[in-house]
């Protein structure tokens, strides 16, 4: 299994874990390596395994539902398609996830069956495929159970696979024969879920946005006006327009702001440099709504002179500005060419998400609106109960 998926993992790190333990039981599940680290390759994976096995106190009760929601907990953030393997044998219990597919070792009879049959269907919500190998004589009722008797799924996201069975049916080639039995249904899957996560509306994802705890929220604009952006706009003119982009983002985030008033900067050019900022409107004047946005974006941008260095920090400071006065929540969105690594392990909580809008638009080719305002966006539920937890609201 590790030698076939592997070539679809593009770079090779895998986290793993087992669970069902003495130590964690069917409570919870435990990392392979500390500190959050990755296996190289599915080599480091079996080192790895045989190094902890024979220290491992097998316990119990058996149950998926703690490791299925941590493959859900990757794929949020991750934010890519993931393959959950659980291997169940006889005896032993032991699970791998891996950045591209999970793997777990089991036994074969599932206690928590209720908890684990919600589980599963909660992760049909999610770019998440489970697939069950039985290794061993069963019984295998139970799993037939999962593959088949779960209609309340937004798609068929289990399929299990008896080992013995596929390798007697394929002796010349067994390998091959139990890998097409066990990936046979991945991409119908894959296009299931690509139907799924792109035929929602704008006024589904917003209802989202408020059931995942957003209640309100300020929006502040900023267009980097960079020199560097010259080479980019040119090569990417047809697809890439940040008239889409305010559009887009415009048209989610607009319901969520109570007095639709919307200061918007630019920065970058030849004026402010990469020193400061500049707002779009003078007088301390903000756009009402995006229509406005829009329209002076289209006013002021042809007689802008764009020059650099690419320097967020005084629009990011203006932001702060604006907070401190107004006492409330708000969402900074900068349209810029440049990419950031958003690795800033010693911020309070974790309150910059990257967006690459041409990556989502080919993602998302039957509602590329709704793909990008969602990557933009999925975050921001998070973030807003954390910043009301720890008192800044």
């Amino acid at each position: 299994m590790g030698r076939t998926l592997e070539l679809f993992d593009d770079d090779k790190l895998i986290p793993v874990f087992g669970f069902g333990d003495a130590t964690t039981g069917g409570s919870a599940c435990f990392p392979f390596l500390p500190d959050q680290q990755k296996c190289h390759t599915f080599a480091q994976v079996l080192a790895r395994y045989n190094q902890i096995t024979p220290g491992i106190n097998l316990a119990g009760p058996t149950n998926f539902a703690p490791i299925i929601r941590e493959a859900i907990n990757i794929c949020q953030h991750n934010r890519s398609y993931h393959i959950l393997v659980i291997i169940a044998g006889s005896t032993s219990i032991f699970l791998t996830i891996l950045s591209f597919w999970t793997c777990a070792l089991v036994d074969g009879h599932v206690n928590n069956q209720d908890e684990t049959l919600r589980a599963i269907v909660e992760a049909s919500a999610y770019p998440l495929s489970i697939i069950m190998v039985g290794v061993g004589d069963g019984p295998w009722d139970m799993m037939e159970k999962f593959d088949d008797c779960l209609p309340a799924r937004r798609f068929d996201n289990f399929q299990f696979v008896e080992y013995a069975k596929m390798i007697r049916y394929n002796r010349i080639n067994p390998d091959v024969g139990f890998a097409t039995a066990a990936l046979m249904e991945i991409p119908a899957d894959t296009h299931r879920m690509i139907d799924i996560l792109t035929s929602i509306l704008p006024e589904q994802l917003q209802a989202a946005l408020r059931h995942s705890g957003l209640e309100s929220s300020n929006l502040i604009l900023a267009i980097d006006y960079t020199k560097s952006n010259t080479v980019c706009l040119i090569r990417y003119e047809s697809y890439l327009s940040t008239d889409s982009v305010i559009h887009i983002l415009g048209r989610t985030l607009e319901a969520f702001d109570d007095d639709k008033l919307i200061p918007a900067f630019g920065f970058g050019d030849a004026t402010t440099g990469g020193r400061a900022c500049f707002p779009f409107l003078t007088n301390g004047d903000v756009c009402v709504g995006f229509d406005q946005v829009l329209q002076r974006y289209n006013q002021i941008t042809p007689g802008i002179v764009l020059s650099g260095p690419t320097n967020f920090a005084p629009v990011i400071h203006e932001a702060i500005r604006v907070c401190q006065a107004e006492r409330s929540y708000h969402i900074l969105v900068i349209d810029t060419m440049e990419k950031f690594d958003d690795q800033l392990p010693s911020r309070r909580f974790d309150n910059f998400q990257f967006v690459e809008y041409a990556k989502m638009l080919r993602f998302n080719r039957v509602n590329p609106e709704v793909g990008f305002a969602t990557a933009a966006l999925m975050e921001i539920p998070e973030q807003y109960k954390l910043i009301r937890k720890l008192g800044m609201l």
